[in-house]
């Protein structure tokens, strides 16, 4: 009896484990086809999708001499930024390109939009992309200064020909930009379009232009600067007109081994006179030309060439300081109006650096009257930014020190108590 009431309880128990699992097989279907039926949701009207060669696999290919039209708009991170000619950046949002070297390849440029924010970096690699292995980058971006054309020679690296490489372009602190990535060659190429003095390229303040002296001839006689002298000048021109913001002349070099002489001279091809020069004496260096003891309004002429006959490629650029760039031009500061935009961009050196240190290379200036009721000074930074606060009293030719605040840390808050200062005074 036992043994009957045992097995019919064995069948009850599997009469039910089937149901159980009818039931759930039904359920299945039915969420299944739910899914089926269900539309698709559109995506975000807001969304932005990330480029194809957003990632290291789905790289594009470049062709030698072609160049290509790209920006890295949705582009995420791949790999962790590495530290480039002294920057590192935040972050990477980067986008890549792949090509085969040949001979006939001298370098890779990548020359931005006119984004004033556009500060490219670019890094090259060997390998595939599980296993890259970093070998040179380009990131000739002075501090406080962008729109740089970037860089990389590659005749001097030692890569193989025939071998695939790995090109990773992103923009300093996640900033988004157009660009064109080309591969050029080192074939002797025909005189540029400025290779003589009376067929200049005209500079204009705060922008960048791309330039090579890659085929020039020497149009006059190299000149000594700051106690050297070169065999040769394949020289290329450029003409500017001096305005009162215009800071100083500058040059990026970006072709390896090569040391290039920045001259300024009077806007007489065939009768002028050299009247400013920077010759750094050491291959890749950038040469800068302070701009602020020539007239304003006249025309000037630039001389770019490289040193005993060779030639290269770099960008040049008029830096134009803001409008309290100076003491003489302090923005005034009113209580009441709230709270003022400021930048140090292209700002160049007033004054030595003061007790709470900090590089003062870069130094705006601004101005108040003490009244009653003011407490304090503060400076609020945007980013990364880590700045340094000093107030000063008297004239500016005589102005002497009061206090200052370093926090130094970025991005820290820096604030100057007032409120015991005399009133009527302009600090």
């Amino acid at each position: 009896m036992y043994f009957a009431l045992f097995n019919t309880f064995q069948m009850i128990i599997k009469y039910f484990k089937t149901l159980f699992s009818l039931v759930i097989l039904f359920l299945i279907l039915v969420e299944s086809q739910a899914n089926t039926l269900e539309p698709k949701r559109p995506p975000h009207p807001l969304a932005v999708a990330a480029a194809a060669n957003n990632e290291c696999s789905g790289a594009t290919m470049l062709t030698f001499g072609l160049a290509v039209n790209d920006n890295n708009t949705g582009a995420t991170q791949s790999l962790s930024p590495n530290i480039c000619n002294g920057f590192a950046s935040p972050n990477a949002n980067d986008v890549w390109y792949d090509f085969t070297y040949t001979a006939q390849m001298d370098c890779v440029i990548v020359n931005p939009g006119s984004n004033p924010n556009s500060d490219i970096i670019i890094e090259l690699f060997s390998g595939a992309c599980g296993s890259l292995n970093f070998l040179a980058c380009s990131n000739f971006a002075e501090p406080n200064s962008n729109v740089q054309t970037e860089g990389i020679p590659l005749s001097t690296l030692g890569l193989i020909v025939g071998s695939n490489y790995k090109l990773r372009v992103y923009g300093y602190n996640g900033v988004v930009a157009s660009f064109q990535v080309l591969l050029k060659s080192g074939i002797p190429l025909p005189p540029p379009a400025n290779d003589d003095c009376f067929s200049p390229i005209t500079l204009t303040s705060g922008t960048t232009a791309a330039g090579t002296s890659q085929g020039a001839t020497q149009s006059i006689a190299p000149i000594n600067c700051q106690g050297f002298t070169s065999s040769a000048a394949n020289d290329v021109w450029y003409k500017f007109t001096k305005s009162t913001l215009m800071d100083s002349l500058m040059i990026y070099p970006f072709t390896a081994g090569v040391d290039f002489v920045l001259e300024v001279r009077s806007n007489n091809c065939t009768a002028g006179t050299s009247l400013l020069c920077s010759d750094q004496a050491g291959s890749s260096q950038i040469e800068k030309i302070s701009l602020s003891g020539l007239t304003n309004g006249t025309i000037y002429l630039a001389r770019v060439y490289a040193r005993n006959g060779a030639s290269g490629e770099y960008s040049i650029r008029i830096k134009s300081g803001p409008v309290n760039n100076n003491c003489t031009g302090a923005t005034e500061l009113i209580a009441s109006a709230g709270q003022q935009n400021g930048r140090t961009v292209d700002a160049s050196q007033s004054l030595a650096p003061s007790s709470c240190l900090g590089a003062s290379d870069d130094d705006v200036w601004f101005k108040f009257s003490m009244v009653a009721g003011l407490d304090s000074v503060k400076v609020t930074p945007v980013g990364l930014f880590n700045p340094v606060v000093e107030l000063r009293g008297g004239a500016c030719a005589t102005s002497t020190a009061v206090r200052c605040s370093n926090s130094a840390s970025a991005s820290d808050i820096e604030k100057i108590y007032v409120g015991n200062l005399t009133a009527g005074n302009t600090y």
